[in-house]
């Protein structure tokens, strides 16, 4: 998989970079962590189609 973004979600909000990633149809997976905990939300052709999040 391709790393397409890269950044801190203290710039935008994860909504709106949902958002963005929906209208857009992008496909992958995002991966946001915090010091404690990380979680995926899978996308294909702009359609979320899955989500997990780990303590």
């Amino acid at each position: 998989m391709v790393e397409v973004l890269k950044g801190n979600l203290s710039q935008i909000n994860v909504i709106d970079l949902l958002s963005l990633l929906t209208k857009a149809k992008h496909s992958g997976r995002l991966s946001l962590k915090t010091d404690k905990e990380q979680g995926f939300v899978f996308l294909n052709r702009g359609e979320i189609y899955a989500a997990n999040f780990e303590e």
